[in-house]
């Protein structure tokens, strides 16, 4: 099915992606860089970016993700290369509104 956010896509991953497929991959690639957080574009905040083996475009990780993958792979993030994600939707709070969100799981 044609969606207008295939159309309209950023750079980073987002859940529609994700919703598409279930995606599993290694991470390839840690970066901590400054994102546009979305809505306001004028203002930024420092986020851990991964690239995922088999995904075309990186995945921003949010404070529940990274507490998640925390919990199994440990707090430093620069030692989380070559560890298995697995990536879903789930419906999260933003703001007053439900919208999908991509959370993390820890493949067995």
């Amino acid at each position: 099915m044609a969606n207008i956010d295939e159309i309209y896509a950023g750079r980073f991953l987002t859940a529609a992606e994700v919703k598409a497929k279930m995606l599993v991959g290694k991470v390839l690639k840690i970066t901590a860089t400054n994102v546009e957080l979305v809505g306001r574009p004028e203002k930024q905040k420092n986020k851990i970016v991964l690239t995922l083996e088999g995904v075309d475009k990186p995945f921003v990780v949010n404070k529940s993700n990274s507490e998640i993958i925390a919990k199994s792979y440990g707090r430093d993030y620069t030692i989380w290369t070559s560890k298995a994600l697995q990536l879903f939707v789930v419906p999260v709070r933003f703001g007053s509104e439900m919208v999908d969100g991509i959370t993390v799981v820890i493949p067995s």
